[in-house]
Parts: structure tokens; C-alpha cells; sequence
């Protein structure tokens, strides 16, 4: 009884391998007959500067991007808009999708993925806030910055007081053992160091002259560095910007455009957004103050505020937030035909073209 049943298992484990088998081959059949289809169809989203549609006409970097690819392989395609967005391609509507996806955790399906094209981060932009020379000194005058100074120069002056109190507490009346000696010496140290040099301290040690002498020649240099750094520090006509975490956006009214991968993004982190159609509203309604910050990615808005007028942008500051990428490629169902691209969007990627390109739209390397 026993081997007849360990047959009849042997048996289905063999025909489950034949069925595995016979799938695989038609599986990979049927790649490889998309990968060779005469006319690929590709679905776009508008997303500037790397898919453009103006008048119903499809134009941007990765639309160049992928007709260069196409010439070397003769390629022919048709492009489509994307009326379901990503899942058009997972449900093999179409073979390739040009418009650039972003590799994160939070929007990241099944389908495959080309090399990246471009590596960029989310951005936020946030209108420039400056203070007037007055405002901006007192503020200055009790900052941090200037506030360290003032305690370095404090506590070098009470160790050189110290060591020379040390070595002419014994010999020299002007310096007395008693605690009130050490009082003479800080006196004789700021004293030296700010170059009034009344004479009355004075050492009369060997020990104690070599000390004033190191302590003369680097007050020179201690003076000279703290008048440059507090001139800077108290004259300057602050900028502020306080965006430099995403942790410093929640306590902002913040935008980002609808539906986006900034969006997504965001409320992933758990902050509050006002959702803008395109890039244009977000940043008109930060110039008028009604939000506070506009986050995107910042190939977007490099291309946007590359078309507008320069006094606009001069009001504006953009800060990469850190700790985030973004990789931008095409992605398709079909393996085979990935790796077919590869090769060639690398090819193209590495050379001066692809500046070219990148320089069109307003984009850096």
C-alpha cells in the first residue's frame, strides 16, 4: 500500500513538472514576441519636464530619451495617454511605460524597471525672508555663534590669568597668593590682549615674562580673528530659510501637486499638504503667502522656474531635503524587453547627447 502511494505522489510530482515546464516555454515565447512587436504602444503622464503635452502634442526629456533609444534598436511604437496610470501596464494594455516612474517603497509594483536615467531628490521651495541691518544685528548679537565667541574668549583669558597668577603668586606682590590674585591675572590678561596695557600688572618672573610674550604675540591673532568673525557675524542681513528636514515641514502649511509621488510621499511621513494641479498654482500661491512651502521634485521645478520672470525667482529659495532619491526610469511587463533597452539607454546616457538634453530642459547632470 505504501508504494503504491509513494508511485502515484512520484507520478503528479512528474506531471506538476511537465505543466511548470510547458508554461515556462509558452511564457517566454510569448516575451519574446512582444519584445519583438513592430509597433510597441507606450502610455505617458504628464509630468514636465520629462513628458510636456502641449495642444494634445507629447514632447519632454524622456520622450527625446526614448526616440534615441528607438533609432538604435528601429523601433517603432505608438504613444498613448495613460487613462488608469501605472496598472494600464500590468494589465498588458501596453508594452512600455515612457513616463518616469519613481523607485520608492510607498508607489513601487511588479512590473520591470530599465536602468535609471536620472537620479534626483524632492525639493521645497519657500520664499526668502530678510531682516533689516538693525533687526538683524541685535538678533546677531545674542545668536549662538556670537555667543560662543564671547565664551572662548572668556575662558582663554581666565587660563592664561591662571597659569601666570601660578608663577607669580610667590615672588610678585602685584599678583597676591590670596584669591583676589587670580582676579589680577584675568585683569592682566584682558588687559594684554585688547592691547591697552595700562602697566599696572606687570610680571616679574621669568615663568610668568615668556607666558606675557606667547600670550602678546597670540593675542594678535586671537584679536584680529574675533573682530573679522563678529563684524561678520553682527553686520550680516540675515536670509532665512527654515526648511532643512522634512521634520521642520510639519509645523508648515505645505503644497504639492495632486496625485504625485511628492503627495504620496508626504502623507506617508504624515504631513498635511494643499494639493495644486501643476506646479504653476503651487508656486503662485506661495508668492502670495497662502502656503508656506511647495515641495516637488526638483527636476520639476528646475524646469519651471527656468521659464519664469527673474524677479519671481530671485524671492525664492530651493533646498534639497535630504535622506530621499528618486530614480527615474522606464518600466515594462515584459522582462526581455528591458534588457533589450538597456544596453543602448546606457550607450546614450553616457554621452554628450544626453548633456544636451539635460541642458534643453534646464537639468544638470
Amino acid at each position: 500500500m505504501s508504494n503504491c502511494m509513494n508511485r502515484f505522489l512520484l507520478f503528479i510530482k512528474n506531471v506538476m513538472k511537465f505543466i511548470y515546464l510547458i508554461l515556462s516555454v509558452l511564457l517566454v515565447c510569448n516575451l519574446q514576441a512582444d519584445a519583438k512587436e513592430d509597433n510597441l504602444v507606450f502610455g505617458i503622464d504628464e509630468d514636465p519636464p520629462f513628458v510636456i503635452v502641449d495642444d494634445g502634442v507629447a514632447k519632454g526629456l524622456s520622450l527625446e530619451l526614448w526616440d534615441a533609444v528607438a533609432d538604435s534598436l528601429s523601433i517603432k511604437y505608438t504613444v498613448v495617454m495613460k487613462d488608469n496610470g501605472e496598472h494600464d501596464i500590468a494589465l498588458r494594455k501596453m508594452n512600455l511605460s515612457v513616463a518616469p516612474l519613481v523607485a520608492m517603497s510607498d508607489t513601487w509594483n511588479d512590473d520591470f524597471s530599465s536602468e535609471p536615467f536620472y537620479i534626483s531628490a524632492m525639493a521645497v521651495a519657500t520664499v526668502k525672508k530678510t531682516v533689516s541691518p538693525w533687526v538683524a544685528f541685535f538678533e546677531n548679537l545674542f545668536s549662538v555663534n556670537f555667543l560662543k565667541m564671547i565664551v572662548f574668549l572668556v575662558v582663554l583669558n581666565m587660563v592664561v590669568g591662571f597659569l601666570v597668577w601660578i608663577v607669580e603668586r610667590k615672588s610678585n606682590n602685584e599678583f597676591p597668593a590670596k584669591f583676589k590674585g587670580m582676579g589680577d591675572g584675568l585683569w592682566w590678561s584682558w588687559v594684554t590682549m585688547t592691547t591697552v596695557g595700562y602697566g599696572d600688572k606687570v610680571p616679574a618672573t621669568g615663568s610668568g615674562r615668556m607666558i606675557a610674550a606667547v600670550w602678546m604675540l597670540a593675542s594678535v591673532l586671537v584679536v584680529s580673528g574675533f573682530t573679522a568673525a563678529a563684524s561678520s557675524e553682527l553686520t550680516a542681513r540675515k536670509i532665512y530659510n527654515n526648511v532643512n528636514s522634512f521634520a521642520d515641514l510639519h509645523k508648515m502649511k505645505v503644497g504639492c501637486l495632486k496625485d504625485s509621488n511628492t503627495s504620496v510621499y508626504l502623507n506617508h511621513k504624515g504631513i498635511m499638504t494643499v494639493e495644486f494641479q501643476d506646479v504653476g498654482d503651487g508656486v503662485g500661491y506661495l508668492l502670495k503667502g497662502y502656503i508656506d512651502a511647495f515641495v516637488d521634485e526638483n527636476a520639476s521645478l528646475a524646469y519651471f522656474l527656468a521659464k519664469q520672470d527673474a524677479k519671481d525667482v530671485a524671492s525664492l529659495m530651493i533646498t534639497d531635503l535630504p535622506n530621499n532619491r528618486e530614480y527615474y526610469c522606464f518600466t515594462s511587463p515584459n522582462p526581455l524587453l528591458i534588457q533589450k533597452i538597456n544596453p543602448y539607454l546606457l550607450a546614450i546616457v553616457e554621452s554628450p547627447q544626453w548633456f544636451t538634453m539635460l541642458k534643453k530642459y534646464g537639468l544638470n547632470e
